[in-house]
């Protein structure tokens, strides 16, 4: 779904993607020629400074992005730590930012989006989250699965 948006976002307009494994492949997909691809590392299992070496986090990525006069801020899937980029995307001065989670129905949307932030955020509030997310989130497409037998049809059930 992210993918059919992308194509919505003209040909030459200048936007980032951060993910934390390529999957969007918005930098080669033969349409867009202003993507500035940012793939998150992995450390190399040593410490340094009480951080993990060579680890490059979605969030590294997302103050890199900001001073890159990016038009917007796609971000892959949101699984964890990463909502944190997702949200300093979503909050920024620049709308028309994406980003992919799983949820369970459309409205543990919201919540979802709360408890990974304040997983990856302890120093937050619950109140501050839900008004980060209040500030941020716009609207939420939500996919539903149809399953027919052998195969699963995922459809756009709710946009909110």
């Amino acid at each position: 779904m992210l993918r059919a948006l992308l194509r919505e976002i003209p040909q030459h307009e200048r936007f980032g993607t951060i993910e934390t494994e390529f999957e969007l492949w918005a930098h080669r997909n033969g349409y867009h020629t202003q993507v500035v691809p940012m793939e998150a590392r992995e450390s190399n299992g040593e410490r340094v400074g009480g951080r993990a070496a060579g680890e490059i986090t979605p969030l590294d990525l997302m103050y890199r992005a900001k001073r890159m006069s990016l038009t917007r801020t796609i971000l892959g899937e949101v699984r964890g730590p990463e909502i944190t980029a997702m949200m300093q995307a979503m909050t920024s001065d620049r709308p028309g930012n994406m980003c992919t989670m799983h949820a369970s129905e459309p409205h543990a949307v919201f919540d979802r989006i709360a408890e990974l932030y304040l997983l990856a955020r302890g120093n937050f509030s619950e109140q501050l989250a839900y008004r980060q997310i209040a500030n941020g989130l716009h609207f939420v497409v939500f996919l539903s699965v149809a399953e027919n037998g052998t195969s699963k049809q995922r459809f756009v059930s709710h946009v909110w």
